[in-house]
């Protein structure tokens, strides 16, 4: 499953930390989006929790239907 970048980026730019992931990085982010375990690794990187950054989208498809209600 891949995430939209775009809520990371702008974190990453409000906190002033954008400069510490490459060009290239955020190009490849921008054009297949960034999978939840590169988002998960990335996000815990920089100091924020993956659902603190993408919401519940991060935890999208990890429970089964009848858990989630």
């Amino acid at each position: 499953m891949y995430l939209d970048p775009q809520p990371f980026i702008d974190r990453l730019t409000r906190d002033g930390m954008i400069d510490r992931v490459s060009r290239g990085t955020r190009r490849a982010w921008a054009k297949n989006g960034i999978s939840i375990y590169r988002a998960d690794y990335w996000c815990i990187k920089y100091g924020y929790h993956p659902a603190q950054i993408f919401g519940n989208a991060f935890y999208e498809g990890c429970f089964p239907e009848e858990m989630v209600s």
